[in-house]
């Protein structure tokens, strides 16, 4: 049985009426862990496994997928070499939690906050054939990824309209930029920080439910 390559949490589907399972693998922000954003996970479907990963490298109290260059929130990007390197790290565990926990393949989403949701963006448009979908919440598109030719593939962009981590103008170009590689985007703003409120968590699950 293959390795899994990053540290995760995992909740099996309370309904196990599929013989292999849908899934959504969860990708936490900057500064935390495989269990921030799984209470969220309380509203998906359930028949979907989910697995929440962990970011490789230590920052804080909890941990980062890549460092940025540039301190701006209005302009910073990924450290190139990092954000290949867990672009990677992700498909490879992606690929081994097929086989780990007997899930379908053809119908593995991606829920990503912040840094979570720049990865899971970019790894949605290089892709497309290992993922489903991609909720994105309160993330940039990753100027340096390189799209797939075919890009048919749904995505749930969310800001906030009182986020200045993230502003919304960047959140609104991601879902931009990821129409003009194909996606099917639902954008939403919503009245708030940098974080996923109640509401936000709710459409999520819903249009999750919905794949």
């Amino acid at each position: 049985m293959a390795d899994l390559p990053l540290q995760h949490r995992s909740r099996p589907p309370a309904d196990h009426s599929a013989d292999a399972s849908p899934a959504v693998v969860i990708v936490h922000g900057l500064g935390a862990d495989e269990g921030d954003l799984l209470p969220l996970a309380a509203e998906f479907p359930d028949d979907r496994h989910v697995l929440s990963v962990r970011a490789p490298d230590p920052h804080g109290p909890g941990f980062s997928w890549f460092e940025f260059d540039g301190g701006d929130p209005a302009t910073a990007r990924p450290v190139t070499e990092d954000f290949r390197r867990s672009r990677d790290l992700l498909d490879r565990f992606v690929d081994a939690a097929v086989e780990r926990y007997d899930l379908a393949a053809d119908r593995i989403g991606l829920f990503g906050f912040s840094q979570g949701a720049v990865l899971g963006m970019g790894s949605l448009v290089e892709a497309p054939e290992r993922y489903a979908f991609c909720v994105a919440a309160h993330g940039f598109y990753p100027d340096d990824c390189i799209p797939a030719d075919e890009v048919d593939r749904p995505a749930f962009v969310s800001g906030g309209s009182d986020d200045t981590v993230v502003p919304p103008q960047r959140a609104a170009r991601a879902a931009d930029r990821l129409r003009e590689a194909g996606c099917d985007v639902t954008e939403r703003t919503y009245e708030t920080g940098h974080r996923v409120g109640g509401t936000e968590a709710d459409e999520a699950a819903a249009w999750i439910g919905e794949r």
